[in-house]
């Protein structure tokens, strides 16, 4: 589900931010870690960082302070309408409640990466960011909606 929301996300953007002043400014990214359980024995780590631009960004998964070297997730970048950027970078992890994960994340208008850990699964957090996410994407698609379909009436009525 959430691919697909970020996938309208992309395809949107354009058409609802052809006005959007594009900003050379610096912003500095919020990261947040969240994970899903998977399975009994398997968690996604997912982290975020919103709100940055440019849109050049590193983020790196680490695991008790060694670098996670994950070769099948890389870091997805999107743009958002106020002309700033959504990133992240995906970890599938086997649960061990001794391990700590932790997302680093630089960027040019940070002066030292940014660390956001996560460690044992009962810290499961709510994703109040995705909720507003959702809104605004239904938000979007209903215009683009409205959009079309007044386009399409009065075309019908001219003919």
């Amino acid at each position: 589900m959430e691919q697909y929301l970020l996938y309208i996300l992309m395809l949107l953007i354009p058409f609802s931010c052809a006005s959007c002043a594009s900003t050379e400014d610096s912003e500095k990214p919020l990261v947040k870690v969240t994970h899903k359980v998977l399975s009994n024995i398997t968690d996604q780590l997912n982290c975020r960082a919103y709100g940055h631009s440019p849109k050049k960004i590193s983020m790196t998964w680490y695991q008790n302070e060694e670098p996670v070297h994950n070769n099948w997730s890389e870091t997805e970048t999107f743009p958002l309408p106020d002309s700033t950027y959504l990133s992240r970078l995906i970890l599938n992890i086997t649960t061990h409640h001794d391990e700590v994960y932790s997302c680093h994340v630089s960027h040019s208008s940070l002066k030292s990466p940014l660390v956001v850990e996560w460690g044992l699964p009962e810290e499961s957090s709510s994703e109040p960011i995705g909720a507003i996410i959702t809104i605004c994407l239904a938000g979007i698609v209903i215009f683009v909606v409205t959009i079309v379909v007044s386009v399409l009436i009065t075309k019908f009525r001219k003919k």
